[in-house]
């Protein structure tokens, strides 16, 4: 289960929150299934808020004493979300034992009329989401328990996962999506203009460093983050694939940054410092953190200039937001222009 409204408080524009349904709000059908599923009638539930799926996230309990955390989401509300949940299911069943990591109690796919629905019930886990901004005592414990997944994770349970890593690989093209639109504001940026040949040339770089032979994540965010007082859980592991070992700390990092955490943008974390000598980032170099950085801003840039999925009326302005502070972070680090193309 993750608290996604940190300590109760309002959520910043950085941290990734849509508009849930309300689990009163379920078929009856799917309402039933959760309720025999869990034994006994539903006597509480509590809706929970964050992630972007326009589906269910609430903590449900019964009669019987059972608690769990339950997501569903309906072809009617988005067919792409009831496919990610199912790729998450699919992910979930086949992760190895791991401290930080659910596994499902249950799921099942429900047909209500010409509506498909999937559901799944987790364990409740009594803990909060990082707050944004990150605090670094808070991003230190989530590194630490990335090296330590990295450890066990490498070389990937799965081998032969190709098609997965092309995938992130093609989602690290935001500099060609910027350039094919001539219209796009952030030609008019001063120093991407001086520089947009450099930022291009970055994407070739990334498409040889991104892949590697560690199962990652490759969706981290505070939103997919629970902390507990002695456990990091990561959560969501729709998107898993295999990648170099330093992306899902660099990644997580990018929501650092985004969340205004770096001091110089008010925050507690000295950023730059934290990427040299993090463990964590062995094998990436300043310049490569850089690149992919810069590349996550654009590609979130290009996507917030699109039209919103359906069920999904604030992602646009979350990934607006977020592509602003990475790039805005970038500027500052390399005012000189990227020297991030190097291979490191």
């Amino acid at each position: 289960m993750r608290d996604l409204d940190h300590d109760g408080g309002v959520n910043p524009p950085t941290f990734a929150a849509g508009v849930r349904l309300p689990f009163a709000q379920l078929p009856a059908a799917v309402a039933e299934w959760v309720a025999r599923t869990l034994g006994g009638s539903i006597t509480d539930v509590v809706d929970k808020q964050g992630g972007f799926s326009p589906g269910v996230a609430a903590v449900v309990t019964t009669t019987s004493g059972a608690r769990g955390f339950v997501k569903a989401v309906g072809t009617s509300i988005n067919a792409e979300s009831v496919q990610f949940h199912r790729a998450e299911n699919a992910v979930m069943v086949r992760m190895p034992l791991n401290d930080s990591i659910l596994r499902p109690v249950a799921s099942e796919s429900i047909q209500v009329d010409a509506d498909e629905w999937e559901v799944t019930i987790l364990p409740v886990i009594d803990g909060a989401t990082a707050a944004h901004p990150w605090s670094e005592s808070d991003a230190l414990r989530v590194l630490d328990a990335l090296v330590d997944l990295g450890t066990q994770f490498t070389p990937s349970p799965w081998p032969d996962d190709p098609a997965r890593t092309k995938q992130l690989v093609a989602f690290f093209r935001g500099w060609t999506r910027i350039e094919r639109e001539t219209d796009d504001p952030w030609h008019a940026h001063p120093w991407i203009a001086r520089h947009f040949d450099d930022l291009l040339a970055l994407e070739p770089v990334l498409a040889a460093r991104l892949p590697g032979d560690t199962l990652s994540h490759t969706d981290l965010r505070a939103d997919n983050v629970m902390l507990t007082d002695d456990r990091v859980w990561l959560i969501d592991w729709a998107h898993a694939r295999n990648a170099a070992r330093w992306v899902d700390p660099v990644l997580l990092m990018c929501d650092v940054v985004a969340s205004g955490a770096d001091r110089e943008d008010g925050g507690d974390i000295d950023v730059p410092k934290l990427f040299a000598t993090h463990r964590a980032f062995d094998g990436a170099s300043t310049e490569l953190v850089g690149a992919v950085i810069a590349t996550l801003a654009a590609t979130l840039h290009w996507f917030a200039l699109q039209p919103p999925p359906p069920g999904l009326p604030t992602i646009r302005a979350f990934q607006d937001c977020q592509a602003d502070s990475l790039l805005r972070y970038v500027v500052r680090q390399f005012p000189d222009g990227p020297r991030i193309g190097a291979p490191g």
